[in-house]
């Protein structure tokens, strides 16, 4: 049986390895991101006219619909939006624009990554707002269109997940589910559970669409 002291002895040894393990990985992982940083920063300024920007379909959305006074703000902001230049660019870091476009580019960039935040959110609220008023057709149209570009907030999924359960379409509820994979949702096995619950015992759950299958 090995002493007290000799046991504390040999993990103070492995906690002080482990620590000095973790620094030199923190101090490389800094020195290698200041030397992609300066990189960046070099990085000669290209084209952005054809990128992938999102055009609202404004004259889609059910309006009408949306009686309710705290509406105003969130289809004001969609219109508002509508024929600016707006791009999906969740996971990308300011690094990864400028060593794409050069830093030049940056501040446009981030402002259109900042209408895309705004679009989503309002189409959440109205999609929100619907479901509240059992308009779920009405909601449908503002949830699927958040799905659709690509939104990364969880809630968008599951609650237009609950729109399919309320109106009983379950094969769509499924369909989603294949799609929440490749939406960079960091609540991603929470939705994955929400919709695999709303399934009827007649469509399984899809035990295939998990995170570790990504």
């Amino acid at each position: 049986m090995f002493p007290v002291f000799t046991v504390v002895f040999v993990l103070s040894l492995l906690f002080a390895g482990r620590i000095a393990y973790l620094r030199k990985k923190e101090a490389r992982e800094d020195s290698e991101f200041w030397e992609r940083e300066k990189a960046a920063n070099l990085t000669p300024k290209r084209d952005i006219t054809n990128l992938p920007y999102i055009n609202i379909p404004i004259d889609k959305f059910p309006f009408d619909s949306c009686s309710l006074p705290a509406e105003e703000a969130d289809i004001e902001m969609l219109r508002s939006l509508s024929g600016q230049k707006i791009l999906n660019l969740v996971g990308k870091t300011n690094t990864d624009l400028k060593e794409a476009y050069g830093p030049q580019n940056l501040p446009e960039l981030q402002a259109c990554g900042d209408r895309f935040d705004q679009l989503e959110t309002a189409l959440l609220h109205l999609g929100q707002s619907r479901i509240s008023a059992e308009d779920y057709p009405s909601a449908l149209r503002f949830l699927e269109y958040a799905a659709g570009i690509r939104s990364d907030i969880s809630t968008v999924y599951t609650a237009l997940g609950d729109c399919y359960a309320a109106l009983g379409q379950p094969r769509k509820i499924k369909n989603l589910i294949s799609t929440v994979p490749s939406a960079n949702l960091m609540l991603e096995n929470k939705v994955l559970d929400h919709l695999n619950k709303l399934l009827p015992p007649e469509l399984p759950p899809e035990e295939n669409f998990t995170s570790e299958d990504k």
